[in-house]
């Protein structure tokens, strides 16, 4: 079982979309509402992220993963068991995994990456091409740690990474945009009612193409 923590390191500058923008999209006239709308754009902002599991405008991250032996949960723990008919006792231990996927893209810089105890009072810097390596060229971005690295089940990796299509809304995609203002139209119009409450199919489908299936990172 693999334990997670994400943390953002860095606050957006900015978001895909601005409220006028937003606004003249939803035919909103009185700025009276401009903080609303704003709230809805963040709002819009961080459910696109959650869904299509990249971030949006650049910031950076801390994404600690950690692994535990529970004490009868197999095959996590060495368990003896015997071949027949030969009576040999053999072991099975938990599988090694040097691959951590990290959980947002698209990633432009790890940063650092950290080895550390339960209590966090021994943490580790690993070193970039002797301890572990980075491959950028795929979705999601990995972290392969050199098979020469021993790694305890109890302890937790720790990497800082940066991931974001720019600083700037237009450097984010059109699509992606697009399904943002659809979003911030929706939450708008149907504020007060939660049977409507989630991403519109529109707006799923203009980001189905950005969408990331990720598989559990494990080490």
């Amino acid at each position: 079982m693999a334990y997670v923590r994400l943390v953002p390191l860095s606050n957006a500058t900015t978001y895909p979309v601005s409220v006028e923008f937003a606004r003249r999209h939803s035919r909103i006239n009185q700025s009276l509402s401009d903080d609303l709308v704003w709230f809805y754009i963040a709002s819009a902002t961080r459910q696109a992220e959650n869904h299509l599991n990249r971030a949006l405008i650049t910031r950076s991250y801390s994404y600690s993963v950690a692994h535990t032996q529970p004490p009868q949960e197999w095959p996590l723990v060495q368990i003896p068991f015997t071949f027949l008919p030969l009576g040999l006792d053999y072991s099975i231990t938990h599988m090694e995994r040097y691959n951590l996927e990290l959980p947002y893209s698209p990633v432009s810089n790890v940063t650092a990456v950290y080895y550390s105890c339960w209590d966090n009072t021994t943490q580790m810097q690993l070193t970039l091409g002797t301890d572990y390596n980075v491959d950028y060229f795929t979705e999601p971005a990995r972290i392969h740690l050199t098979a020469n690295f021993n790694i305890s089940n109890n302890n937790h990796i720790t990497a800082e990474f940066v991931a974001g299509y720019g600083d700037n809304p237009e450097d984010v995609p059109i699509e992606i945009r697009h399904a943002i203002l659809l979003m911030v139209a929706h939450n708008f119009e149907f504020r007060g009612d939660t049977d409507t409450y989630g991403i519109p199919s529109a707006a799923k489908q203009l980001m189905s193409d950005y969408r990331l299936h990720t598989f559990e990172a494990y080490f």
